[in-house]
């Protein structure tokens, strides 16, 4: 019973779904975006290299920001969630308008769970020392599948 669970579960993770909840406009308070709403929103781009995979990788998806733009999200920090329930308060300051993304598309692909996917809030680490600090590192949550938007 367990196996299928965990099937079941890697299953939902590989299709990009994101359940947002929290402080947003919904009145349920939670909003589920699938594939095709993140594929949607513009893209963002960049080629970077990471602490965790070798050589330089093209990371594209949805800027975080406008992730957060479409569902009205208020202006608190944010709880990350990911498949092995990592969990990790990311500073709202942190956020701008073209990074982190939610990366959809490794090297122009879609990613499964095996390959840090299919969603992974990911910096464009060289461009700048900024985006090499242990808390950046920490808040770039792969096989990412919740985000809670905390009340300011």
């Amino acid at each position: 019973m367990v196996a299928v669970v965990l099937s079941c579960a890697a299953a939902v993770a590989d299709e990009a779904s994101l359940v947002i909840m929290g402080d947003i406009a919904d009145p349920s308070g939670t909003v589920v975006l699938n594939a095709a709403a993140l594929e949607n929103l513009p893209a963002v781009s960049f080629q970077t290299g990471t602490i965790w995979t070798e050589g330089q990788m093209t990371f594209s998806g949805p800027s975080l920001a406008s992730v957060l733009a479409l569902v009205g999200a208020g202006g608190g920090d944010l709880l990350l969630r990911a498949v092995n329930d990592y969990e990790v308060t990311l500073p709202i300051s942190l956020v701008s308008a073209d990074a982190p993304i939610v990366a959809t598309h490794l090297n122009g692909k879609p990613f499964t769970i095996k390959e840090n996917g299919p969603l992974w809030v990911v910096f464009p680490y060289d461009r700048g020392p900024e985006f090499r600090t242990e808390t950046i590192y920490a808040v770039s949550v792969w096989q990412l599948t919740e985000i809670s938007v905390l009340p300011e």
